[in-house]
């Protein structure tokens, strides 16, 4: 039996097909992998194309597979329709880099220089002439990271960033993200030399068909292309024996998630018991929906998907955890009906916040321990004697709490870490995976920094301090959890097109840290994707702004969008519904985003609140009402009366803005009535805006 390997961009090419032929694919695969040379498949070779031993297989009657062979290693590069298939082939090459190693799928530069002309006489006149883009790299230097050498008379054409994103295009996907970071000014490293078909399965552009059961899987589970490949820098951490805990950032749409996915599924190939928490039940939900589909039926066996206070639960065992958790909104009324007991040591607010932001944050549990613990970040000092007075309160919380046998979940947290750590726990793992860690306590972190610990030490914790929009920030090292030599930063993003990330960081203002005590160097991030930059409408009156939403929406499905491939976010509840009344009376069916939506299930517009929008991503989204008095929250900031708490919040309502931006993949629209929000303003000051 030969060898068959399949190409990232068949699956992508397979994916715009209807079920049934989708399905004569899979049985194309099947009988290409026991023969490629059946006479069945009717294979005949491209003879109009520049490549060598490029050939078209029968897939179906109107349906063509284009490969390419060397020796007995056969490479399945693209499917579509018969006469699109050929034309695709026609315009390429394949084979071997010279330098490198690689095998790679070209367009004939040629045709390339064709488009490239069509850029330059549309772009507007200009009287200054630029130099060429990568006028300081050599042309051995060029060679060396695996540019063909008939390709260098067209890089060297290149001026401006639109002939730079049209040329990029047209290259294979290692060679267009290394484009992209020469014209940022970064300077790339030579590739390892890559001789094999298995060095090309490494650098995750191929999957390799082991046995013809694996087909099968395809079929019973339709997996997303991003969820197969993997970047090198991507398999690298998911891979790699690591010595101790290891943190992964990275900006939205930078494949964090992914990673955890894969390191989940690798160390249960290896017989581990694995635990993949975070602390949003949805997200969790959708992890677990995708390792169903991710890992094999025994894999998954051994990985554990469950939020952080379930887990707890579960390491406490039958009988031990408490018949209900107080919500915040319990505790809150309870300090409020308290607070006059504090001696005047704080308000209410002050006192709401003091709960949060110290005793929940670091999981206290005890007047002794309130007494010692550092309140870092906090703007109000207190004495011994007011902490005290302020402990009276919470002490009269926790006491009406057990009366009613509710339990806070950072005590329960700590129940749960002492069970582990006495070795008392009724549930263990030999590793363990937080996702969206810089929305986890530290009560909460250390608790699973001491599950890691007793099954082995491993720990990963994923996420990015720029989408933390539930807490104040907190450092891993402050908590025992030291990553020092095992921190990696992800930059290639996946998800949103340049001009949606470019937008989004300018929301950022570069404030985002690291999650141990420091900024974290963003610098190099890119997309090799290009697309419309986002839309930015402000709108006199509610009524136009609606106006203007619908219409809005029915542009993206005017372009062949399908309603569940669109979402609109607001800021707050009210907002939302203001949407749903807009949509519904033009017309526009839509379903409700909530904690329970299952968005394979969806058939209509998504409608639903910016913090529904996290973990989540759609071709279009629309942001409604990104007004100046709607985020930050007016009422939000009202309650923080300690500065601290206050800059704290403003944060936390950016982060939030910029979580809902980038959940856009293709396309971005952003609404708002009179002022816009001020996170806004460096956007509209770079892209302007329209108005009505």
């Amino acid at each position: 039996m030969s060898d068959v390997s399949v190409h990232k961009g068949f699956f992508e090419a397979s994916n715009k097909f209807n079920m049934a032929d989708r399905g004569r694919i899979l049985d194309f695969l099947s009988k290409f992998h026991e023969n490629p040379a059946n006479p069945g498949l009717s294979a005949e070779r491209v003879t109009k194309s520049k490549a060598k031993d490029l050939w078209g297989a029968r897939v179906s009657q109107g349906i063509r597979a284009i490969y390419h062979f060397e020796g007995d290693s056969y490479f399945l590069l693209y499917v579509d329709e018969h006469k699109p298939a050929w034309e695709w082939a026609e315009r390429r090459r394949v084979g071997r880099n010279s330098k490198t190693g690689e095998l790679q799928i070209m367009v004939a530069p040629e045709v390339v220089d064709e488009e490239l002309q069509k850029v330059q006489t549309a772009a507007p006149k200009s009287t200054k002439v630029l130099p060429p883009l990568l006028d300081g790299h050599t042309d051995d230097y060029l060679l060396s990271i695996g540019f063909p050498s008939d390709w260098l008379p067209t890089l060297r054409k290149i001026k401006t960033d639109p002939e730079l994103e049209q040329v990029a295009s047209k290259l294979p996907e290692d060679l267009s993200e290394r484009l992209f970071r020469l014209g940022t000014g970064e300077i790339v490293t030579p590739p390892a030399p890559d001789s094999a078909a298995a060095g090309n399965v490494s650098r995750g552009r191929y999957w390799v068909i082991n046995e013809t059961s694996e087909i099968q899987e395809l079929r019973d589970k339709p997996i997303e292309v991003w969820m197969r490949f993997l970047h090198p820098s991507q398999k690298e951490i998911v891979e790699r024996e690591w010595s101790g805990p290891v943190k992964v950032t990275g900006g939205a749409g930078t494949g964090k998630t992914v990673v955890a996915m894969h390191r989940a599924r690798h160390l249960a190939q290896k017989g581990k018991r694995v635990l993949v928490t975070s602390f949003v039940t949805t997200l969790c939900r959708n992890l677990d929906r995708s390792l169903k589909v991710l890992c094999s039926d025994e894999e998954k066996k051994r990985i554990t998907v469950s939020n952080v206070d379930a887990v707890a639960v579960r390491v406490l065992g039958k009988g031990a955890a408490p018949a209900g958790f107080a919500g915040d909104d319990q505790i809150q009324g309870l300090i409020e009906s308290n607070w006059i007991y504090s001696g005047g040591a704080g308000d209410a607010a002050f006192l709401i916040s003091e709960w949060e932001n110290v005793v929940a944050a670091q999981g206290i549990n005890s007047w002794a321990e309130y007494r010692d613990v550092q309140r870092r970040g906090r703007g109000k000092p207190l004495t011994a004697v007011e902490r005290k007075k302020v402990w009276t309160v919470f002490q009269r919380v926790l006491s009406t709490l057990e009366s009613m046998g509710k339990l806070p979940s950072h005590i329960l947290l700590r129940r749960a870490e002492a069970a582990v750590r006495s070795g008392k726990a009724a549930e263990a793992w030999d590793s363990v995976i937080v996702d969206e860690v810089q929305d986890l306590s530290a009560a909460a972190l250390r608790f699973l920094a001491a599950l890691a610990e007793v099954g082995g030490g491993s720990l990963m914790v994923v996420g990015d301090g720029g989408q933390r929009i539930y807490r104040s920030p907190f450092s891993l090292k402050s908590i025992g959890i030291d990553v020092r030599g095992r921190s990696k930063v992800l930059k290639l993003n996946y998800r949103n097109t340049r001009q949606i990330q470019q937008a989004a960081d300018l929301i950022l203002a570069g404030n985002v840290d690291d999650l141990d005590d420091g900024p974290e160097d963003r610098k190099g991030t890119l997309s090799s994707l290009g697309g419309p930059v986002p839309v930015l409408k402000g709108l006199a009156t509610q009524a136009l702004h609606d106006e203007a939403l619908v219409s809005e929406v029915n542009r993206l499905l005017g372009q062949g969008l399908a309603p569940r491939e669109i979402a609109v976010f607001a800021r707050t509840g009210d907002a939302t519904r203001l949407v749903q009344e807009a949509l519904k009376a033009a017309g526009v069916g839509f379903d409700a985003l909530d904690k329970d939506t299952d968005l394979s299930a969806v058939s209509g517009v998504n409608v639903g609140t910016m913090h529904r929008a996290k973990g989540l991503e759609f071709k279009g989204v629309v942001l409604a009402q990104v007004s100046a008095n709607i985020i930050p929250s007016p009422g939000l900031l009202r309650k923080k009366k300690d500065p601290a708490d206050r800059a704290a919040a403003m944060e936390r309502e950016r982060n939030l803005l910029y979580v809902a931006l980038t959940r856009a993949r293709d396309e971005a629209v952003v609404l708002w009535v009179g002022e816009p929000s001020p996170f806004l303003k460096p956007v509209i000051d770079q892209v302007g805006a329209s108005s009505k």
